[in-house]
């Protein structure tokens, strides 16, 4: 009875979400269609690609998948319609995207997705680290080990300490004002912007990062990363999302579409963040 009350009330959480987000004006709602269209083919194709991985039946992967699918990209699209709007609302919408992504895994590992655990169990990327409260129990915090590498790749940078802590994002700046003919860069956790005159650009950034949250709940349960896997080493997780997420331009580029700004995560942060690019 406890599971079935649980999951008719995530059924009213997910629609109250979606209900929030699309606000009125039909070119909004046109726009905001698209966007949810777009966040369900991304969360169906992970969803679908991990289970028949893991050796699903493909119909049978197909099937679950085609509701499943839904809690996830009604999570993600409102975690990033929040960040869009305000760069304040990220650590927020952060817990929507995470929470987006713990239906995704669950679903991947062929776990109930409605549950009394989706309300107990949450996670946050902050800084280098990942926390997580799985069943109301603090879990030890992983170290995520891309953000780690890429935060100390870049030259000529220093950190903007007080957007990192407002965003959980590890937030450069370049002290040269050099990163190529981009305005900013973002993956795995780590913004590097040309100047501290962020504006648009920088709320578009921001939801590259909630991509690459997105693109882990494909990689974690591959590689043994879910809460309740044993793997080698647990203490270090290798966030890999960044790298999910650019899997629809590499099929965009091979089909003929080399347009950097046509593809899908780049049209996404724009769409999201109102920015020219």
């Amino acid at each position: 009875m406890r599971q079935r009350e649980a999951e008719m009330l995530l059924r009213k959480i997910a629609f109250a979400l979606a209900a929030l987000s699309l606000g009125s004006g039909e070119a909004k709602a046109q726009s905001d269609a698209e966007l949810l269209i777009a966040q369900y083919g991304f969360s169906f194709g992970q969803q679908f690609l991990g289970k028949v991985v893991r050796g699903k039946n493909i119909w049978k992967a197909f099937r679950q998948t085609s509701y499943e699918a839904v809690p996830s990209a009604t999570l993600q699209y409102t975690g990033m319609k929040m960040v869009g709007q305000d760069y304040r609302l990220a650590l927020p919408s952060q817990l929507l995207m995470q929470k987006g992504a713990w239906f995704g895994r669950q679903s991947i590992l062929g776990r109930p997705i409605f549950s009394q655990e989706a309300l107990t169990s949450w996670e946050l990327d902050y800084f280098w680290f990942n926390f997580r409260l799985r069943d109301g129990k603090v879990l030890p915090p992983r170290v995520n080990v891309a953000t780690v590498g890429i935060s100390f790749y870049y030259d000529n940078v220093r950190l903007e300490w007080r957007r990192s802590l407002a965003t959980g994002v590890v937030v450069l700046t370049s002290t040269n004002g050099r990163i190529g003919n981009r305005v900013g860069q973002a993956g795995s956790g780590v913004i590097l912007m040309r100047s501290p005159r962020y504006g648009d650009s920088f709320r578009h950034e921001l939801v590259h990062t909630h991509q690459s949250i997105r693109g882990n709940a494909f990689s974690d349960p591959l590689l043994h990363q879910g809460d309740s896997q044993s793997r080698f080493l647990p203490f270090l997780r290798l966030n890999l999302g960044s790298l999910v997420g650019r899997v629809p331009a590499t099929l965009q580029e091979f089909f003929g579409e080399p347009a950097y700004y046509s593809q899908l995560h780049e049209w996404e942060a724009r769409a999201y963040a109102n920015s020219p690019k």
